[in-house]
């Protein structure tokens, strides 16, 4: 059983792929779906339910409504520190005088 192009799974996968989002993270997110099935819909092996889809697709689309997504911890410290941290380990590669 493949996935029809306008299928609830591929609406699904294609919010995760633009958003950077695994299996894993949007089960964790949901809280009340495993990431097996989350794969096995993905794989076209057992189709979600409709009002899966519908929750998954709302929490995707209530989460990370744009000027809602906040940048990950480390990229917000990187961006404190000036990213001091790469240019430290560039320095340290390059050969000494």
């Amino acid at each position: 059983m493949g996935l029809a192009t306008y299928s609830n799974e591929n609406r699904i996968l294609g919010a995760m792929q633009t958003l950077g989002l695994t299996a894993d993270h949007l089960a964790a997110l949901d809280g009340s779906i495993s990431p097996s099935r989350l794969s096995a819909a993905f794989r076209g092996v057992r189709d979600l339910e409709t009002p899966q889809a519908e929750r998954l697709l709302r929490l995707l689309a209530e989460t990370f409504r744009p000027g809602r997504v906040r940048p990950s911890r480390s990229d917000r410290l990187a961006r404190r520190r000036g990213n001091k941290d790469i240019a430290g380990s560039e320095a340290r590669s390059s050969p000494r005088n």
